[in-house]
């Protein structure tokens, strides 16, 4: 028996396990999902694609939207709140973000998987010297060291370093 159309005892259809499958394709074809964001979405419970296919709504539809809807699915299937309506996934502040750095799907996935805590650091202190290349490894570095709390050491006292430990020795006279 299919259990996504599974009967109950009277017969009729359990709204909950129901899914149109032509409302699926349709919602693929509107994100324009790629083939990883398909299979999670279509490996989904289908309570919970119901969910992610009502739910999902990113702010910024001018830009690829498949990181966020990972991220975005993975935390529906997962139990995690969504708190995107609350300036999480959504906000203006990290599409600006975004978008100032041109961070690309890998960078773009690493900074919404930050906690709240951490990402709102990692947009307050990513400041790199070199702003003329691309700053995507640079930038997954960072929000890395952020996310693993690794304290930054550099040469020079750019914004937002610390000044490595200097030893000193005495010497005896």
């Amino acid at each position: 028996m299919d259990h996504r159309y599974a009967k109950e005892e009277d017969g009729e259809e359990d709204a909950e396990d129901e899914v149109d499958e032509q409302a699926v394709q349709d919602f693929i074809m509107k994100w324009n999902l790629q083939p990883d964001s398909q299979n999670l979405l279509l490996g989904l419970e289908p309570a919970m694609q119901i969910k992610v296919m009502h739910q999902f709504a990113p702010r910024d539809t001018s830009r690829d939207v498949n990181a966020i809807f990972v991220k975005f699915a993975s935390g529906v299937a997962n139990g995690t709140p969504q708190q995107h309506q609350q300036g999480d996934l959504g906000s203006d502040e990290l599409h600006a973000f975004i978008e100032q750095w041109a961070l690309g799907p890998e960078a773009q996935q690493i900074l919404v998987g930050l906690t709240p805590q951490s990402r709102a650091r990692v947009i307050k202190e990513f400041s790199p010297r070199d702003t003329s290349r691309d700053v995507n490894a640079i930038f997954i570095k960072f929000a890395q060291g952020i996310a693993l709390g690794t304290p930054r050491v550099s040469k020079g006292l750019g914004k937002g370093c610390i000044q490595a430990p200097v030893q000193v020795q005495a010497f005896p006279a």
